[in-house]
């Protein structure tokens, strides 16, 4: 059994491997004859009526347990790590001999949001629960105190009664309850998942809550893990099943495995060589790039003004390119910059919404080069051939769960940054022989990272990508 992210692995696994596959339930329509159009299976009208979904008279035709059947009694198949979670009993039931999880640089944060709850004022309302009991922010390394834990259960243990209650007066089959019903159905999921962890908690937590109904709209209560290490193995034992962890962007293998709560001693590790060497796929980076900022200060603006338009002017018009930004309004704000500092480049850069919309604009226009932060990851684009990182993909420090988890493990931190970062660089690193230096031919691919904050990452990121690092020779 493979865990993926997304449903593009998912169906590479299908259509390469004949995996059977089994998406969240939201990606399959309700065939019940009162749905209304559109209606998934996320929102089943029948599910917690006496017999649940099982007792619906159109069983034998519901998209969702028929691929939910056909992956059970498969040899080889694939869950995203949502469904899972939502299905280790039946997992574990029955354990397949191997558990793949792919994509693997993302299980740090898959293990903390698992172990997360944040309930909200608006929460609060809708279920009419108590506010929760006030817990002070600690500083690092400050313990909860057995009193706050104490009054944390038993707000948990009321509020689940609540929402329990919430739950059985809209399982009455009607349309209109359907999706609020999922919504209350998930709510309580976590709710106990989290109720379930409560006595664990200690100095690795960042734990806030209280009366915060305020116009800022903060959390009425956050608990989450500064770490995975605790929390890893309890998430993915199911049995005998012997777990595999697969990645590109693993980068350094012992951080990696610490934040997770392994040793080297105790995995096996393997790192298949890439037929590319590094001299075939050069980053270009300067050494004098200075550390850049998330927003166009004038340190940002002066930089990218002058580097972009020349690196764009020395390759050939035909060229298309990505522009890697960290944040939305930033891609308008550079897309008016260059075309200020070059306006020749007013006809190609654009801001696509979408991978679909930007292809279909290559369609029609081969040279456009997006400006755009959706891109990091999750996207193949071989075609193209220049790709910029106009910024480190640093977490949040304005966030205080992130600022207080930078504090726990800084270290992590910026070792989180290098796996985007090369989840980023890997958007054009990719394709046939023809996409790289090979001897006596050109390379149709630039890879330029222009912020000097990649000398923070840099010793976190993996062989192959620190090798391949260089000076521009232009």
């Amino acid at each position: 059994m493979v865990l993926c992210n997304t449903l593009n692995l998912q169906r590479q696994y299908r259509d390469q491997l004949d995996a059977k596959l089994l998406y969240g339930r939201a990606n399959y329509d309700c065939v019940h004859p009162e749905a209304y159009g559109g209606q998934s299976t996320a929102q089943c009208l029948v599910e917690l009526l006496p017999g649940g979904m099982f007792g619906c008279p159109h069983i034998k035709e519901c998209l969702y347990v028929l691929a939910k059947q056909a992956v059970q009694k498969a040899q080889f198949s694939s869950l995203n790590y949502a469904m899972f979670h939502v299905s280790r009993r039946w997992v574990s039931a029955k354990p397949p001999e191997f558990l793949v999880l792919d994509e693997c640089h993302t299980l740090k944060n898959q293990v903390i949001d698992w172990a997360s709850m944040i309930v909200t004022t608006q929460d609060i309302a809708l279920y009419h629960l108590e506010l929760p009991p006030r817990v002070a922010l600690r500083p690092i390394g400050g313990y909860i105190t057995p009193a706050e834990v104490g009054a944390l259960e038993e707000w948990f243990d009321l509020s689940i009664r609540k929402v329990e209650h919430r739950i059985a007066k809209l399982s009455d089959g009607k349309p209109e309850h359907a999706q609020p019903l999922g919504a209350a159905v998930f709510f309580l999921d976590r709710l106990t998942t989290v109720r379930n962890l409560l006595p664990t908690l200690n100095e690795h937590w960042f734990v806030s809550s209280g009366d915060t109904g305020s116009a800022a709209r903060t959390p009425g209560l956050t608990l989450k893990p500064y770490t995975a290490q605790f929390h890893f193995q309890k998430l993915f034992d199911v049995g005998s099943a012997r777990i595999i962890m697969q990645s590109a962007t693993v980068g350094d293998f012992g951080q990696f495995l610490s934040e997770l709560g392994l040793t080297l001693p105790e995995v096996q590790t393997l790192t298949v060589a890439s037929e590319w060497t590094a001299a075939m796929q050069p980053i270009y980076f300067a050494r004098k790039s200075p550390g850049l900022a998330s927003t166009l200060n004038d340190v940002t603006r002066d930089f990218l003004g002058a580097q972009i338009p020349k690196y764009i002017q020395s390759k050939p018009s035909t060229w298309s390119g990505l522009i890697h930004t960290v944040r939305r309004d930033m891609a308008d704000s550079l897309r008016r910059l260059l075309i200020e500092r070059d306006p020749s480049l007013a006809s190609r850069l654009v801001l696509p919404t979408s991978v679909d919309d930007f292809q279909r604009q290559l369609a029609r226009k081969p040279n456009l080069i997006a400006i755009t932060h959706l891109f990091h990851t999750g996207v193949d684009l071989p075609n193209v051939n220049m790709l910029f990182v106009t910024k480190i993909p640093f977490g949040n420090l304005g966030d205080p769960f992130v600022a207080r988890q930078c504090d726990y493990d800084p270290i992590g931190y910026r070792a989180a940054a290098a796996r985007e970062l090369q989840q980023m660089l890997g958007r054009t690193r990719r394709g046939s022989a023809s996409h790289y230096d090979l001897p006596g031919k050109p390379s149709d691919k630039l890879v330029v990272v222009l912020d000097g904050h990649l000398r923070m990452v840099k010793q976190y990121l993996s062989p192959l990508i620190q090798q391949a690092i260089v000076e521009p020779s232009f």
